[in-house]
């Protein structure tokens, strides 16, 4: 048996190799947390910087997205518009076509006018030969007409006399 104060010696030297090893641990571990602060705080820049650059690539992408939306909303007005002009373009395109159909009647009607007229001024050129030919027949009427006053007086005169002279006859 060791005495006392060897033991107790024993026990110091393993409580200081102890403390020694714990000490030297405790240094490791120190060493590594310096080493964990530093790159946690690296990490926690990085990660800032890593923020601010997903902050911007969003911003970005909200910024694309809303000119996305605005060239949808453009293109949709446009399509919308263009429906209109469609619809108005079908609409110009039937009244055309009416128009067409009034036109060829018109056209039409013009051409039986143009008859018409060509009929009308071959009728007027007849005019002359028609009034002289009235003309004349008046003139024979008229003389017609004096013959047959004359005659119907001749034969009045006629039958007067004749109605005289039976009665003295008689």
């Amino acid at each position: 048996m060791l005495p006392h104060a060897a033991i107790m010696e024993q026990k110091l030297a393993a409580q200081d190799m102890e403390m020694q090893r714990i000490l030297k641990e405790n240094q490791r571990l120190a060493a590594i947390l310096s080493v964990l602060r530093r790159e946690l705080a690296g990490n926690q820049r990085e990660l800032q910087r890593m923020d601010a650059h997903m902050g911007a690539m969003k911003d970005e992408q909200d910024k694309h997205m809303r000119g996305l939306l605005d060239k949808i909303a453009k293109m949709e007005a446009d399509l919308k518009a263009s429906e209109t002009v469609k619809v108005e373009l079908q609409q110009a395109h039937a009244e055309a076509h009416s128009l067409m159909v009034v036109r060829q009647d018109l056209m039409a009607n013009a051409q039986k006018l143009n008859q018409d007229i060509q009929k009308s001024h071959a009728g007027v050129q007849e005019v002359p030969a028609l009034m002289s030919e009235l003309n004349n027949i008046n003139q024979e009427y008229h003389h017609c007409r004096a013959i047959y006053d004359y005659e119907k007086k001749l034969h009045s005169d006629y039958y007067e006399h004749f109605r005289l002279w039976r009665r003295t006859i008689t």
